[in-house]
């Protein structure tokens, strides 16, 4: 009885937090789920999947079309890519 109890409660709790509350709230925080703290956001390396030189042409047709459309980032942000590092 305790074994049936466990796996239901395993079930349970696998199902309902993981599988409904955290893209439910995902999706209501937004952009806010990925807020790091200004301290830990200087100190942590920041680590890209996509190649270097996949950045230099997505660079390359921001300058070609409008920056708001490519979805260039902001002067600041494309200093603090410096350090950026392909995962």
């Amino acid at each position: 009885m305790a074994a049936v109890a466990f796996g239901i409660a395993v079930a349970v709790d696998a199902f309902v937090p993981r599988t409904l509350l955290v893209p439910a709230l995902m999706r209501l925080l937004g952009g806010a789920n990925w807020w790091l703290p200004r301290r830990p956001d200087r100190i942590l390396p920041r680590i890209g999947i996509e190649p270097p030189e996949s950045r230099a042409a997505r660079e390359r047709l921001a300058v070609a079309t409008d920056a708001e459309v490519a979805d260039v980032p902001a002067e600041e942000e494309q200093q603090r890519d410096v350090r950026d590092t392909t995962g």
